[in-house]
């Protein structure tokens, strides 16, 4: 509810005061010694709502002075006025839209009652008004969540099924298709394999009744939003009622990609017992080796390849095993720089080169075989955590798990759908090791189109999408750096100076980044680190500093000191930077036109620094600010955790 009074109206309540009829600390008045608050707060949060007065002609708008004489107007939202705000919607077009819908309509408690009588009927304000608030309350989300697939049961395939849509406004279509069809019921039915969008449609809010003698109310749009895509598989149960008739998927021999070959892929046939929910499959020789020539002639043309075998899951499933041949394994492996991606719908997981050699080279004889299943947390993870989505993932060359992958990343990918007012910055991943539950950090995020969590890891484990959403009240929702430091501060990347503030206008200083860069990539120091700088010291950071020095992150000063106490300036944090991604092999690739000369003072960069401010400029991590980049200032820590943020969640 909207009350503009900063008292909340109570002070309309004294004796000789009638409501709405006096002053008192009322500053949506044009001019008023504060109407900058109530202006301000619109402009910035309410970016996309629709009132009844600006709707008229000309617009009714709340203004003020401000100090350098302009004039600066808002929208002049009434009393009562109810309105949904997710400040993390975007609307179909990808524009931000904080507002899902509104109801202005000015009705008072008697007037709203089903049996009053009004100039325009009986009942006719309450039926507006729940009219209205069935239309609000069509959507509360800023994606849907909560659909599941169901496969088709019939052998023609064509009456596969969209569950969970009861009472949501929603809309949807196939991903070759162009225009949406509106939702009804509890489900959509009839649909054939494919892909399918799907998102809230367009709906209205409700301003009141103009003219008011008509008692109807204006209707006005807020936009579609962003859709999600969900899967009809095939059924490939061979329990169920039906045997699967040939669909669009590629033939067993004759593996399918890109044009260029870059990606062939083969979707391997599976059985699912559907009283264990366990989907296994076995791929052929046949399909492998389709797979692998394709590759092939990807590689004679000088590009990189990756083989991907799909796996339909079922709605039953909760485990997928892929089995393959050893012999053909080991093709891909020695005929071949390609990575392997296992798709099996409940989860991704792509091998890069490295691991499928370094799998090859497993002491055991027998068949690879790659598992992901889907778990529950136990009562005391749930205690702790909520009721967090849980995926197994291992290896095996024959009956012998294989726990290492040659040094490489493994890259994962697993549904998810954002809850109720959850922040997507503040999903995170842990992964069970043996002291305990520990964070994954490095490059991963919220896909919200792909409506997954993308992540990287060096090692299978149990993996657990988990929600740890952490605020500092110096930090408010509309900081150009809010998102950051949500970001890092979810990961425990960063915590705050204390427990309620941040302190986002602090300087950094050189043991402080240090310990901030190593965190956010996973670099963990040794218990001792045994070669140190002189100046290391005994406190947080001094292991950190060690462990920079063993991997060449930094030299230091002259090689011995490092001065970690000293504020670091940008050229220094930048250089750091660089060189950390250097070694991780991480330096991103340039993807903007903007070059040095872009920058009035890229004369004053140190030439140590030269490479490193290159590098992050042409690959848009590094932008400036108006038109410079004061390499020698001093660097803040909201300035910090936004350059981290823009290499960790992309």
């Amino acid at each position: 509810m909207w009350d503009t009074k900063l008292d909340g109206g109570v002070d309309v309540a004294k004796t000789g005061n009638i409501p709405h009829k006096n002053e008192t600390l009322q500053v949506r008045t044009n001019n008023h010694p504060y109407a900058n608050l109530y202006v301000n707060i619109v402009n910035q949060y309410l970016t996309n709502i629709k009132t009844q007065n600006n709707a008229a002609t000309p617009p009714s708008v709340i203004s003020y002075t401000d100090a350098n004489g302009n004039v600066i107007k808002g929208d002049r939202l009434q009393v009562p006025f109810f309105f949904q705000y997710n400040k993390n919607n975007k609307d179909a077009d990808g524009t931000a839209a904080p507002i899902l819908g509104h109801i202005e309509l000015m009705y008072t408690w008697t007037s709203i009652q089903p049996n009053y009588v009004s100039s325009a009927g009986t009942g006719v304000h309450y039926k507006n008004y729940t009219n209205a608030l069935d239309s609000l309350f069509s959507r509360v989300e800023a994606l849907p969540s909560g659909l599941t697939a169901v496969s088709p049961t019939t052998s023609a395939q064509l009456d596969g099924k969209i569950i969970g849509t009861k009472n949501k406004a929603l809309e949807y279509k196939l991903v070759s298709e162009t225009e949406y069809k509106a939702v009804t019921g509890e489900a959509i039915t009839n649909l054939v394999l494919g892909t399918y969008n799907v998102r809230y449609a367009a709906k209205a809010g409700y301003n009141g009744p103009t003219p008011s003698a008509t008692g109807i109310p204006t209707a006005v749009p807020y936009k579609a939003g962003q859709s999600i895509d969900i899967v009809i598989p095939a059924n490939t149960d061979p329990s169920g009622p039906i045997t699967p008739t040939p669909s669009p998927s590629p033939s067993p021999t004759a593996p399918v990609g890109g044009d260029d070959g870059t990606s062939p892929s083969a979707t391997v046939s599976a059985t699912t017992d559907s009283s264990t929910g366990s989907t296994v499959a076995k791929a052929t020789t046949a399909v492998i080796s389709g797979l692998v020539e394709q590759a092939k002639k990807a590689e004679a043309a000088g590009k990189s390849s990756v083989v991907e075998l799909k796996v339909e899951a079922t709605t039953q499933t909760k485990s997928v095993e892929l089995s393959i041949p050893r012999n053909a394994f080991n093709d891909v492996a020695a005929s071949t720089n390609a990575g392997v991606k296992a798709n099996y719908g409940i989860a991704t997981v792509v091998f890069a080169p490295e691991a499928i050699e370094s799998i090859s080279k497993a002491a055991e004889t027998g068949d690879i075989s790659i598992i992901i299943s889907k778990g529950e947390l136990t009562d005391e993870g749930k205690e702790a955590l909520g009721d967090r989505p849980v995926y197994d993932f291992s290896v095996f060359a024959g009956t012998s798990p294989v726990t290492t992958f040659g040094g490489s990343q493994l890259q994962v990918s697993v549904p998810y759908s954002l809850q109720a007012g959850e922040d997507p910055n503040a999903v995170v991943v842990y992964y069970v090791s043996e002291s305990g539950l520990e964070t994954i950090r490095g490059k991963y995020n919220y896909n919200a189109a792909a409506g997954t969590v993308d992540f990287v890891t060096a090692h299978f484990s149990q993996y657990i999408v988990g929600y740890n959403k952490v605020n500092f009240t110096d930090v408010p929702d509309t900081a150009w750096y809010e998102d950051a430091v949500g970001f890092l501060a979810a990961r425990s990347i960063t915590t705050g100076t204390d427990k309620e503030h941040y302190s986002p206008n602090a300087t950094v200083t050189r043991g402080q980044f240090i310990v901030f860069l190593l965190k956010a990539y996973g670099i963990m120091p040794n218990e001792k680190e045994t070669n140190n700088f002189s100046d290391a010291g005994d406190a947080y950071y001094t292991n950190y500093l060690g462990a920079a020095k063993r991997l060449g992150i930094t030299n230091g000063i002259d090689g011995t000191i490092f001065e970690p106490n000293s504020k670091i300036t940008r050229q220094d944090l930048f250089t750091l930077l660089y060189r950390s991604l250097e070694v991780l092999g991480e330096l991103p690739a340039a993807t903007s036109n903007v070059t040095m000369s872009s920058f009035s003072d890229a004369e004053q960069i140190a030439g140590y620094a030269s490479d490193a401010f290159k590098s992050l400029v042409e690959g848009g991590i590094v932008t400036g600010s108006q038109s410079k980049l004061n390499p020698r200032d001093f660097s803040t820590r909201a300035q910090v955790a936004q350059v981290l943020y823009n290499l960790l969640s992309k």
